[in-house]
C-alpha cells in the first residue's frame, strides 16, 4: 500500500525546509543517545547541531554579496550570478554580487579576506590569484594560504591555444614548426602579463623547447582580434573567448591544456596529445575570509555542491565555455597546493620579472 504525504487530520503535510530538517534530525540523534547508544551517536548529533547553528546564523543574518574580480557580463560575473541566485534559494538569505575591478583581481581579494568570516561575504575567483599571483607579484598583500577559507572549486574551463594567419599553418605542430624557423616571428598574446594565461603560453614553450615571445594586451578580445587580423600569430586565452570564432573559421583552436578533451569542441586535441606533457587546467574556486569555521563551509559547500549538480546549471556553464565540477574545501586545498609547487620553478625559469 503506498503511503500518501498527509497529516492525521487528512490535509497535505507541510514541507519542511532544510532548516527544519536538520533540527529534527539532531533532536532525534539527541533522542537516541539519552537511550545509550554511545559516543559514536554523539559525534554524529554534534556535528548535525553545529551544521544546524551554521544554518540558522546564516539565515538570520542579513544580506550576503559575493565579490567578484572582473567586470559585469563575463563568464566569472555570470557564474557569480548564478551562484547568489541558489544561495538565495539554498540558505535562505539573499546574496548580491559586487564587481570589484583591478589589479588582475587583488583588489577582490584583499576584500573578501579583509570581512568578516560569519558567511555573509564570499568570493569567486580564477585560481590565478591562488596559485599564480605569489611567485608573480613582489607587494602581494594577501596570502592565499593563509588568509581565505576555500569552500569549493565550482567549476573548470580550458585553456585554448589558438592560431591565426599570420603563421599560415594549420596545426600545432605545424604551428611550431614554424616558430622554430622564424623565431623574430614566435609571438604570443593573452590578456596580460603574469596571468594564467601568460604562463600558460610559457608552459607551452618550455614543454615544446621552443622560445616564444609574450605580447600582453588588456584583456582577451583585443588580443583575439589581433589574431584574426594577422597581428600576432599565436594566442592563449579561454576556450570561450575564442570558441564562436573557432567554429567560423576565423582562427583556428589547434589544443587545450586540459587532462582531456573538451565536449565544446571534441575535436580539439590535447597539449598532451600532440606530444607536449603540459597540462593547465583553469577552475574558478569559492572562498570565504579566513577563520570560517568547518562547520559554516560545509553548509556552503553543500549548497554549491546541490546547485552546480543541476541539470539546468550544468547545460548553462556549459554554454558559458566551462564545466560544473565540484571539490570540497579539503580537495580544492589539495588543488591549491599543487598549483604552486608547480609555478615556482616555472616563472622562475621563463625568467619573469616579478611585478609590484
Amino acid at each position: 500500500m503506498s503511503r500518501s504525504n498527509t497529516s492525521p487530520s487528512g490535509q497535505p503535510a507541510p514541507t519542511q525546509s532544510p532548516l527544519a530538517r536538520r533540527s529534527a534530525l539532531a533532536a532525534s540523534l539527541s533522542g537516541l543517545l539519552g537511550r545509550g547508544l554511545g559516543s559514536r551517536v554523539a559525534k554524529v548529533a554534534s556535528t548535525a547541531s553545529a551544521t544546524m547553528a551554521a544554518d540558522s546564523a546564516l539565515a538570520q543574518s542579513g544580506n550576503g554579496r559575493i565579490i567578484v574580480g572582473f567586470s559585469a557580463g563575463g563568464a566569472l560575473d555570470l557564474l557569480a550570478r548564478q551562484v547568489a541566485e541558489g544561495f538565495g534559494q539554498r540558505l535562505g538569505k539573499p546574496y548580491i554580487v559586487e564587481n570589484k575591478l583591478g589589479a588582475a583581481g587583488r583588489i577582490a581579494i584583499d576584500a573578501g579576506r579583509s570581512a568578516k568570516p560569519d558567511g555573509d561575504t564570499l568570493l569567486i575567483c580564477p585560481q590565478g590569484p591562488l596559485t599564480l599571483f605569489p611567485h608573480v607579484f613582489n607587494n602581494l598583500r594577501y596570502d592565499p594560504s593563509r588568509d581565505l577559507s576555500l569552500i569549493a572549486r565550482l567549476t573548470v574551463f580550458d585553456v585554448a591555444i589558438g592560431i591565426g594567419p599570420a603563421s599560415g599553418t594549420d596545426s600545432l605542430a605545424r604551428f611550431l614548426a614554424w616558430a622554430r624557423a622564424n623565431p623574430s616571428k614566435a609571438n604570443y598574446g593573452s590578456s596580460g602579463a603574469g596571468t594564467l594565461l601568460h604562463f600558460s603560453g610559457v608552459a607551452l614553450a618550455q614543454g615544446s623547447g621552443i622560445p616564444m615571445t609574450h605580447v600582453p594586451y588588456k584583456g582577451a578580445a583585443p588580443a583575439v582580434a589581433d589574431l584574426m587580423a594577422g597581428a600576432v600569430p599565436m594566442v592563449v586565452a579561454p576556450m570561450s573567448d575564442m570558441l564562436e570564432n573557432h567554429r567560423a573559421g576565423r582562427l583556428k583552436i589547434v589544443a587545450i591544456c586540459s587532462a582531456q578533451r573538451t565536449p565544446l569542441a571534441p575535436e580539439v586535441p590535447t597539449l598532451k596529445e600532440a606530444g607536449i606533457d603540459v597540462e593547465v587546467p583553469g577552475w574558478y574556486a569559492l572562498c570565504g575570509p579566513a577563520g570560517m569555521t568547518p562547520a559554516l563551509q560545509k553548509t556552503i559547500h553543500q549548497a554549491a555542491a546541490h546547485l552546480m549538480d543541476q541539470p539546468a546549471v550544468k547545460d548553462r556553464m556549459l554554454r558559458l565555455g566551462m564545466q560544473s565540477a565540484v571539490l570540497d574545501p579539503q580537495q580544492t586545498a589539495q588543488a591549491q597546493q599543487r598549483e604552486l609547487r608547480m609555478w615556482a620553478p616555472m616563472v622562475k625559469a621563463s625568467g619573469f620579472t616579478p611585478e609590484d
